[in-house]
């Protein structure tokens, strides 16, 4: 985990020195960012939207106004962060457009009760898909993207803040919320996933 951690840090670093050269006009540092970072946002927007033509039309709106915006970046935050703060921020604007659409498919690690995964894993992977399909609908956008981002992609709570706009505290209660509502409508809607008195 930490050599994947720190191979981030230095895509990252990467990735901010190039675009101190897009800041100036150079498309061609610009272009190397898009190649860099187009596959990654594209699987994360995936999940949280569902949709994969609406996935790719966000990430090409996302590196659109990053170039139109460039001169505005705040250097506080990491390129990484900004870029996934303009990502989710179109995604939000997105799902509420379009609720009724709004699913997430393909996650092999899905985590909808943190401390009963053993019994998630026994789902094929088809039903999983279907279930969080509709569990999902029952989630605020912004519980929807914590929990895809943290409890998915498993970004440190301190990134994800910066990318919602929020504390760490928010995104703490946003993933706590998601989880009792995700429990509580298993119990109601698939009590057979749930483990028996038994194996409790």
């Amino acid at each position: 985990m930490k050599l994947k951690r720190l191979g981030c840090y230095i895509e990252e670093s990467r990735c901010e020195d190039l675009f101190e050269k897009a800041k100036g006009g150079d498309e061609a540092a610009f272009e190397e960012i898009v190649r860099r970072k187009s596959n990654s946002l594209f699987r994360t927007i995936y999940k949280i939207v569902g949709d994969q033509e609406e996935a790719k039309d966000i990430v090409q709106m996302t590196f659109m106004k990053v170039w139109q915006h460039r001169d505005t970046y705040n250097s506080s935050y990491s390129f990484n962060t900004w870029l996934y703060r303009i990502a989710t921020n179109i995604a939000i604007d997105f799902l509420r457009k379009k609720r009724e659409k709004v699913s997430i498919e393909r996650i092999s690690n899905l985590r909808l009760v943190a401390d009963e995964e053993r019994y998630i894993n026994n789902l094929k992977e088809k039903e999983v898909f279907k279930i969080f399909e509709k569990l999902s609908e029952y989630l605020s956008h912004r519980q929807k993207i914590a929990f895809v981002l943290r409890e998915v992609e498993c970004l440190p709570s301190s990134e994800v803040a910066s990318i919602l706009g929020c504390s760490e505290s928010t995104v703490r209660n946003h993933i706590f919320s998601a989880r009792k509502i995700l429990r509580k409508k298993i119990e109601e809607l698939y009590p057979e996933y749930l483990p028996s008195r038994e194996e409790k």
